[in-house]
């Protein structure tokens, strides 16, 4: 059975650090004031480097990538509606599931996830999880309640689906989903900033979930902290990401009154949490159009900003720019030459030290 949470027992959710209680102790990670890195070439920050051009031909074609992973030394690569599995060398092998209106066809891929040497596919129209072997095979179709923007496995059983919120009447924030599909709990927004909407911004994500060390965190795109899930399903502050002088608002996304105007040109920040290993945890922040690396050092608990330029390129403006990060929490994956009319992108694999 469903069961909606008081929001006055979530208040934590949207609380940033000045308001947390004397009996909480966090990291705070403040952006200004973070050390600033002279640029340095990838291989000198990272333990080992790996470029893999993917295959392209008139039978696979790259147009846009939405997300990589590695697993079991392979390349699964979401793009253009598709996931494709290239080996370490870039040849591109086969497909994952297939795009259609038929039994245990996706009607739209909105992301894949590896776990337990499985591959799951998000059909978000079509409601549905789908699970296949890592080399393709079929294993079985998990209904879902609702239409969810993203969904995320939690490092324990089950999933975490975050709802789209340019819904007007959207007071859902996220439901914690069994291992079925079942609704066990949902989470409501604080706020209804919708009604007095003219045209609606749009963010992707409106979460991310990752999972560390048998343990689960979230971050909402307009909350400035990031929470630790616990197996009951409550959520403690972790850490907070501390924006200074130009942070994210919600209210921005209601605000909009002509689409021309492109609001990432002003100074409003936009942070990106991409994960983390046993001594950095690493997220960017997107402004005017620039994408910037941060990563905190945990035992120093120094945060640093960082250039990483790209050895492969004579542009020194080339740059590494962590996108994700790899299913076994080692290694920092990005892509060259995403051009949307570029068809031969370079995946560049960077090991963490």
């Amino acid at each position: 059975m469903k069961k909606a949470l008081c929001l006055f027992i979530l208040f934590f959710h949207f609380l940033s650090c000045g308001n947390q209680t004397s009996e909480t102790v966090l990291d705070i990670l403040y952006v200004e004031n973070a050390i600033e890195h002279k640029p340095i070439f990838l291989d000198e920050f990272a333990q080992s480097v790996t470029y893999v051009p993917l295959e392209t031909n008139k039978d696979i074609l790259i147009r846009y990538i939405s997300k990589i992973d590695i697993a079991n030394n392979l390349l699964f690569v979401q793009h253009d509606e598709l996931l494709s599995v290239f080996d370490m060398e870039g040849n591109f092998l086969y497909r994952i599931g297939s795009k259609g209106q038929g039994p245990n066809e996706y009607v739209t891929l909105g992301g894949f996830f590896i776990r337990d040497n499985s591959v799951y596919i998000v059909d978000t129209r079509g409601k549905h999880l789908y699970k296949y072997t890592l080399t393709g095979e079929f294993q079985e179709g998990i209904q879902l309640e609702s239409v969810y923007h993203e969904l995320f496995p939690l490092a324990y059983e089950g999933y975490l689906g975050f709802f789209d919120r340019r819904r007007i009447d959207q007071e859902i924030m996220f439901e914690f989903l069994d291992t079925k599909g079942n609704v066990e709990q949902q989470i409501m927004y604080l706020e209804n900033y919708g009604k007095d909407q003219k045209i609606m911004m749009v963010f992707i994500p409106e979460g991310y979930v990752y999972n560390y060390d048998n343990s689960s965190y979230y971050k909402n795109i307009f909350n400035d902290t990031l929470y630790t899930i616990q197996p009951d399903h409550t959520s403690h502050p972790r850490l907070v990401i501390d924006l200074g002088r130009y942070p994210m608002r919600i209210e921005e996304r209601y605000i909009i009154t002509d689409m021309r105007d492109d609001r990432f040109q002003t100074k409003m920040r936009y942070p990106t949490v991409i994960g983390e290993t046993d001594h950095y945890f690493f997220f960017t922040i997107s402004m005017n159009r620039e994408t910037k690396n941060y990563y905190w050092d945990k035992l120093s608990k120094e945060l640093y900003h960082v250039k990483l330029v790209l050895p492969t390129s004579e542009d020194t403006d080339n740059f590494f720019i962590f996108k994700y990060i790899s299913n076994d929490n080692t290694r920092l994956i990005s892509y060259t030459n995403s051009d949307e009319t570029d068809d031969n992108p370079v995946v560049v694999i960077a090991a963490i030290k």
